[in-house]
């Protein structure tokens, strides 16, 4: 810069008499702008506060809820293990139950072949009897007209009291008591097979007359036999006589 210049720097005058007139206004200006700007700043602060605590509790209000959310989170998992745990024991028990329902299945194909064995027994067991039955009534076609015959050559009578007992009784065996009754009671429910179910008075030999009987299937000779051995005890003295209505054959 010039001297020139300088100088004329200097020299000027400043117009301070302008500057007081209009600083007044402006400075009011510039209070009143700058009153307003630190209102707005303010306000601006102010707002800001609000949306800052608005957003706390809004954070504060998610934190809850996303707290609620983890223990729904929580107590749905437990709940889930509490179900996978029911379904694993209930698939447990659906086996059992499985394996129960095929051995009662089992048992009771078992129990089908059992009755099924049981019913064809019981028709055998039926037809047998009712062929022994069939067989006893013709026996007893055969037998009875000969045992009538026998009364009168042995001279004994012929009852039956029982089912399928045959009594044999003698009087006249001892002259001396001529009215004493001796009897047996021959069992005839076997076809094959005859037992002494009754000796009156018991006879020491009986049992070899019924082999006798039994060998020979010779029921006449098995009578005469048997009062032939009543008649030598009468003789003998060795029996005791007991008559038919002593209530024996109750």
């Amino acid at each position: 810069m010039s001297i020139a210049n300088q100088t004329a720097i200097t020299s000027t005058t400043v117009p301070f008499e302008d500057i007081r007139a209009v600083l007044p206004p402006f400075l009011k200006s510039f209070d009143v702008w700058l009153f307003k700007q630190k209102q707005a700043i303010v306000e601006k602060r102010s707002s800001h506060g609000r949306r800052m605590s608005e957003l706390r509790e809004s954070i504060s209000q998610m934190q809850k809820e996303l707290d609620i959310l983890k223990m729904g989170e929580t107590e749905f998992m437990r709940s889930r293990e509490q179900e996978r745990k029911q379904r694993s024991a209930l698939e447990l028990d659906i086996e059992a139950t499985k394996q129960r329902q095929s051995e009662l299945d089992s048992y009771l194909r078992d129990l089908e072949d059992e009755v099924a064995r049981t019913r064809a027994a019981n028709q055998t067991i039926k037809q047998s009897l009712l062929r022994r039955r069939q067989e006893s009534a013709e026996a007893e076609k055969t037998s009875i007209p000969e045992l009538r015959a026998y009364e009168t050559w042995l001279s004994f009578q012929l009852s039956s009291l029982k089912e399928d007992i045959v009594f044999f009784t003698w009087t006249h065996i001892n002259p001396e008591r001529p009215g004493d009754a001796y009897s047996i009671a021959l069992d005839v429910s076997l076809p094959r097979t005859y037992k002494v179910h009754e000796c009156i008075p018991p006879l020491e030999g009986i049992q070899q007359l019924t082999e006798f009987l039994n060998e020979t299937r010779d029921l006449f000779r098995f009578l005469k036999h048997v009062r032939r051995a009543f008649k030598d005890e009468a003789r003998r003295g060795q029996l005791m006589f007991v008559r038919r209505e002593s209530g024996i054959y109750n």
